[in-house]
């Protein structure tokens, strides 16, 4: 029983891994596409998150869907967003997004190398610019 688990297992592995490795994922998600909440989504700010590391700010966003029994049960449901900031400058970069299923597992895990990082300044008014906010005061 346990090697069929197993082998079930490693095939939606494999199942997964190509499916998001494909162009069009490729070309539908970016690290700044799985930071912004969309309609059908809320957000919470981590307070307790909020640490400093070499002179930046970082913090942590769960993003998730409202209806989570609406999707499927291996689709993404919510992601864990982590975010390095610049206080001074103002500025903000997506650094690991953690894409979780309905039973929070994670399934599919993205990290930005170091030096790889493309900060930005958020617009006002927007929720990066709310979490930047009450990351940095």
């Amino acid at each position: 029983m346990k090697i069929l688990g197993l082998q079930k297992m490693k095939l939606a592995a494999v199942l997964f891994i190509s499916i998001f490795s494909s162009v069009s994922f490729a070309q539908t998600y970016s690290m700044e596409s799985f930071s912004q909440v969309n309609e059908n989504e809320i957000s919470r700010f981590y307070v307790e998150s909020v640490r400093d590391s070499n002179g930046e700010r970082l913090f942590d966003v769960i993003i998730r869907v409202i209806d989570p029994e609406a999707v499927r049960p291996q689709s993404m449901v919510s992601r864990k967003v982590s975010f390095r900031a610049r206080c001074d400058s103002k500025e903000l970069t997506v650094s690991l997004v953690d894409i979780r299923n309905i039973k929070g597992q994670t399934i599919k895990m993205i990290t930005v190398p170091p030096g790889g990082e493309e900060y930005h300044k958020p617009e006002l008014g927007t929720k990066e610019d709310d979490w930047l906010w009450k990351a940095c005061g």
